[in-house]
Order: C-alpha cells, then sequence, then structure tokens
C-alpha cells in the first residue's frame, strides 16, 4: 500500500516556506487562520511570493479555507499581472470565507483566478452587503451563506435571473 495523501498542520510561515520550496509536495487543502489584527490582509502576487517563495505551492489547490478571528478585510488583487500570468488558483473547486469583515477583487478578473471554482461558502462575514463577485464564475455550482446580517440581497436584482441558470445549490441561512 502506497501513501497518496498526508496532513501536516504548520503554525509558522517559515515552515509553510520551506514546504513549498519541495518539489515533490503538492498541496491540495490550504486553511488559513488569521489570528493578528491587522485591519486588511492582501493576497496578491508579491505578497505571496514574499512568503512562499513562488506561486507554485498554490497551482494544484483543490480547496482553500480563510478564517479571521479579528474581522479583517481580504482584497484579492492582481497587482501587475502583466508581469504574474500565472496568478490564478487553476484547480480550485471550493472557496471557504468565514469571520471576514469585507472581500475585494481588485484588478483581477475572478473568472480568470478561479476558473474551476464550484462551491463558495460565505460565513459570519458581518459586514458583507451582497455576494455579486461569484456570478463570473464559469463552473460555480453551489453557494451557501450563513450568518451575514447586513446581506439584505445576495446578488442584485438585474442579475439574479443568471444565479438560477447556473446554481444546482443554494443555501442561505441567518
Amino acid at each position: 500500500m502506497r501513501l497518496t495523501d498526508l496532513g501536516i498542520t504548520v503554525d509558522k510561515v517559515r515552515t509553510l516556506q520551506m514546504l513549498s520550496s519541495l518539489d515533490n509536495i503538492v498541496t491540495r487543502y490550504l486553511h488559513i487562520w488569521i489570528a493578528c489584527s491587522s485591519a486588511s490582509i492582501q493576497l496578491t502576487p508579491s505578497a505571496v511570493k514574499a512568503q512562499l517563495g513562488s506561486l507554485n505551492m498554490l497551482k494544484s489547490l483543490q480547496k482553500l479555507q480563510i478564517r479571521s478571528y479579528s474581522l479583517v478585510v481580504l482584497e484579492v488583487d492582481g497587482e501587475d499581472q502583466d508581469r504574474d500570468m500565472d496568478w490564478q488558483l487553476p484547480d480550485l473547486e471550493e472557496l471557504q470565507l468565514h469571520d471576514l469583515k469585507v472581500v475585494k477583487w481588485t484588478r483581477v478578473s475572478i473568472s480568470d483566478f478561479l476558473p474551476q471554482l464550484r462551491s463558495v461558502v460565505i460565513s459570519s462575514c458581518p459586514e458583507l452587503e451582497n455576494a455579486n463577485w461569484v456570478l463570473p464564475l464559469p463552473k460555480l455550482e453551489s453557494l451557501k451563506i450563513q450568518s451575514c446580517p447586513k446581506m439584505w440581497r445576495v446578488i442584485d436584482d438585474s442579475i439574479v435571473s443568471r444565479l438560477w441558470n447556473i446554481l444546482k445549490f443554494f443555501v442561505v441561512t441567518s
């Protein structure tokens, strides 16, 4: 019998850097706990490269979960995409966002950044007012939103008909 999957929990960025430098390590699932009290976390090509050394670790990622205990703003920024044409999560199928204040997409095409994304879970994001950003996702099948009290409209009325054509699973709970 051959080992095909191994779960490793790391609590230091340095350990993650060491793992990302190994060519034979493939990351399929990444759960990020943000415990700092920073007002904003930016997910950009230069920030990821500075932390991990390259973007290679993210190429095989299938599931990404981001959780904050201090209600930060998560900003995914394409920066200068001409230099960073590989700025995408090509195999990501599931994205979970928990306990975030705001999610922003800046200078990045979400359909290019997350071309295989099928499932989005958003929970306990008290300042989030809508989830319009999910609509350009070409493979989206499932959207689950929980405990987002300011979200009176999940999707703007002008684009809601497209939502019903693409989703197989849609849940909103308070």
